[in-house]
């Protein structure tokens, strides 16, 4: 996950806009809530049902489908030709970072 961030943090920092230290701040309240999970966890079949739906998609994001599966959630991605490519084989249990976005505004509203 963190090789993942720092491939995007340009982009990142472009479409949020804030300053370097602010994107840093906002990456680690975000991600001290996460746990992050060895791909020993990954089931073999969830694996295999990964591997077909990221063929000519995109194979770098394997582990993330398949981690989906095997914990039965939703995976959070903002990569419209994988959303589009596993979409097309039947995987919905997508959430978009705008999706997201809103479900975070919606919570900050309420508070």
């Amino acid at each position: 996950m963190q090789t993942e961030i720092d491939r995007h943090l340009i982009k990142l920092q472009t479409l949020t806009g804030l300053e370097p230290g602010e994107l840093d701040e906002l990456i680690h309240m975000i991600t001290a809530r996460i746990n992050l999970i060895n791909e020993g966890f990954i089931s073999r079949e969830n694996l295999l049902k990964a591997e077909e739906l990221t063929r000519n998609v995109d194979f770098n994001d394997l582990l993330f489908v398949g981690l989906t599966l095997e914990l039965k959630s939703r995976l959070w991605t903002g990569d419209k030709k994988l959303i589009r490519g596993i979409g097309k084989k039947g995987f919905t249990q997508i959430v978009t970072t705008s999706e997201l976005s809103d479900i975070l505004d919606n919570i900050g509203k309420k508070m």
